[in-house]
């Protein structure tokens, strides 16, 4: 090649280069691997790329990139890499809706339910089993226990719960009653939905608190009728933790230890929105004498805070001190970030995406090795596997 035909060439090569670093720098690193190549492909990363977590940290081995057509409502992870959700049916009447599980490793989707709007469900911490309300016949709202391995129905009852949840693959526990006088009861199917124990009560104990921490009688709290929010349960599923919303504009969330129906102290503060940590902690995104922030809450001690700043979708692992939240950039693009927690610590903080875009799901699977990221869009729903190294 002649010194006049290579000019040109090295042109182009100069030019490509350029225009790939301007393309990375717009949407990261990872999001410029994952669009060079089929979305349905691995995409071993390399290494350097996540140097900030070097030696205890955190390090992402792979990235899995899917794109399903429909959205992937009220997701949740089953056990490997299966995600169950609440999906747009094809029935006849106004598109009832279904019940459905997406294999993140096949890229395919099975129906469980069909033409049968679904209520609410909840999902056993082993993914084995599933209760889910719906309404049958046009009419009838009942509530079904099912076996998810062998795909098939356990038991049937009439009525139905939003605040159901499943605590293993036979028990659940649901409320009872609305704010001051509601109780919270734990069913064990094996011997019949109808048969309960009473774990805690909603009454003066907690109000009690709130009164005092805003200066206001137990009386008055009873009229303000707090709400009462669905519980979440902690990785492993041994603690149940309920959140309180009072029109002060006060929450408190109420930690119970389901091994032996201790309850811990009432933690109290402006809370967005929380994730209970494997060991019973709670991690809080909320607002504490104006500071907005990532907070840690123990038992009676007062909520530490992390990192100041606006926080949302916080998810923790079951098998290590690692947690994961949403934060915004500067230009209000959302930005996936995850961390380990060291006593009242965060660190070994990294970025795991640049712009997954509006987040649903977000999740640790079981063994603690990967997160998992659905993000709802207009054409579909992209599922994001982010396995970490051991």
């Amino acid at each position: 090649m002649s010194e006049r035909s290579r000019a040109p060439f090295f042109r182009m090569m100069a030019l490509a280069v350029l225009m790939a670093v301007i393309i990375a720098a717009f949407l990261g690193v990872g999001e410029l691997a994952l669009r060079t190549i089929d979305g349905d492909k691995t995409v071993v990363l390399d290494p350097s790329l996540f140097q900030e977590a070097a030696g205890e940290g955190l390090r992402i081995d792979t990235i899995i990139k899917r794109h399903v057509d429909s959205p992937m409502k009220e997701a949740k992870l089953l056990d490997g890499d299966q995600i169950l959700f609440h999906a747009t049916g094809s029935g006849e009447t106004n598109d009832p809706t279904a019940l459905a599980v997406y294999s993140i490793d096949n890229n395919q989707i099975r129906d469980i339910v069909h033409n049968q709007p679904i209520l609410s469900s909840s999902l056993s911490p082993d993914g084995t089993r599933l209760i889910y309300s719906s309404v049958q016949g046009g009419k009838d709202i009942i509530t079904v226990w099912y076996d998810l391995v062998n795909d098939k129905t356990i038991d049937i009852w009439d009525g139905y719960s939003y605040w159901a949840t499943l605590l293993n693959d036979n028990r659940y526990i649901d409320l009872s009653g609305y704010g001051y006088k509601s109780e919270i009861r734990m069913y064990d199917l094996k011997t019949g939905p109808k048969k309960y124990k009473t774990i805690a009560m909603i009454n003066d104990s907690i109000y009690a608190k709130y009164a005092q921490s805003i200066d206001k009688s137990i009386e008055y709290q009873k009229k303000m009728a707090a709400k009462t929010l669905k519980p979440m349960l902690s990785p492993g599923g041994h603690y149940l933790s309920i959140q309180l919303m009072m029109t002060s504009g006060l929450s408190a969330i109420h930690t119970i230890k389901l091994d032996d129906d201790t309850a811990s102290d009432t933690v109290e503060m402006e809370i967005y929105e929380f994730t209970t940590l494997r060991d019973g902690r709670l991690l809080i995104s909320g607002r504490i004498d104006g500071v907005e922030g990532l907070y840690l809450a123990s038992g009676g001690d007062a909520p530490v805070l992390l990192k100041e700043g606006m926080f949302s979708n916080l998810a923790a692992s079951s098998q290590m001190d690692a947690v994961s939240y949403l934060t915004r950039t500067g230009d209000e693009r959302p930005k996936l970030l995850a961390g380990k927690l060291d006593g009242n610590r965060l660190t070994s903080e990294i970025t795991v995406y640049g712009d997954p875009g509006y987040v649903g799901l977000l999740q640790w699977s079981s063994d603690g090795k990967a997160l998992i990221c659905t993000a709802e869009g207009l054409e579909g729903t992209e599922v994001y596997k982010f396995q970490f190294a051991s």
